[in-house]
C-alpha cells in the first residue's frame, strides 16, 4: 500500500485518511484525482460512465498503468480542494455532496 503524505492534499487531521487498493484502467494518474467507482473498476470522475454520484475515493499518489492493475486511494479524509482533480468539463462541486457521504470531505 502506498504511504499516507502529510501534505497540503490532506486539509486536516479531524479525519484519519484510511487506503485501500483500487484497480485502475490503463493510464496516467495523479495525486488528488477522485475516482469514481463502476462495477469493480475505478476511473476519474468525469470520464464516460463516471459522473459526480460514483465518486469513491481519492488517489493517493502518481501512477502510470500500461495495463490494468493497483493503485492506492484514499477512502476518508480531509482534502485540499484546489488540489483535488476531476476530468475537465465535470466539476468538484458536484462531487462535494456525494463525496460527503463517504466521508470524503472537501474544502
Amino acid at each position: 500500500m502506498g504511504i499516507i503524505k502529510r501534505d497540503e492534499l490532506l486539509n486536516g487531521v479531524q479525519v484519519t485518511p484510511i487506503t485501500f487498493e483500487v484497480t485502475l484502467p490503463v493510464g496516467t494518474y495523479k495525486r488528488g484525482m477522485l475516482l469514481g467507482k463502476v462495477g469493480t473498476v475505478h476511473n476519474l470522475v468525469g470520464e464516460t460512465n463516471y459522473p459526480p454520484e460514483t465518486i469513491d475515493c481519492v488517489l493517493t499518489e502518481d501512477i502510470t498503468l500500461a495495463t490494468q492493475g493497483q493503485a492506492t486511494a484514499y477512502f476518508e479524509g480531509e482534502f485540499n480542494v484546489d488540489l483535488l482533480l476531476v476530468k475537465e468539463g465535470a466539476t468538484l462541486s458536484d462531487v462535494v455532496d456525494h463525496a460527503r457521504k463517504l466521508r470524503i470531505f472537501i474544502g
